[in-house]
């Protein structure tokens, strides 16, 4: 049975980290690193252009552009890099990596594409259960 000293240090644990992160949700994963993040400017409209990589190597890229007919389009790629561009924080492509692409019509569809891509890459050693 949990004392109540116990209870209080795990509460007081997590209000720590509350307040280093503000909120759960805005803690950074340390599985993943922005390492290209770029703007262009074209026609008085921004455009961004961001690749994000895991540890393990697995990377998502988020790229908006404008169509030859004036449309403007916000893709999604699912790729493989080198792990050692994690560290190096540059790409490093291995030859003939697949590549999964979407396109949307809008960034908050992109956006969560890009987080599901990102919670759906898992190294391995984070599959494994400890005993």
């Amino acid at each position: 049975m949990e004392t109540e000293t116990e209870r209080m240090e795990q509460e007081l644990a997590l209000a720590r980290r509350l307040i280093r992160c503000k909120t759960l949700e805005k803690c950074p994963d340390p599985r993943w690193k922005l390492i290209e993040h770029l703007t262009m400017e074209h026609k008085g409209e921004t455009f961004h252009r961001k690749l994000w990589v895991a540890i393990c190597g697995g990377a998502v890229e988020y790229i908006e552009y404008v169509t030859p007919e004036g449309e403007k389009v916000y893709q999604v790629e699912r790729f493989e890099l080198k792990p050692e561009s994690w560290y190096k924080e540059t790409v490093i492509a291995p030859p003939c990596s697949m590549i999964v692409s979407d396109q949307y019509d809008t960034p908050e569809k992109a956006m969560k594409q890009v987080d599901f891509h990102k919670e759906t890459i898992k190294p391995f050693f984070w599959k494994v259960k400890k005993d």
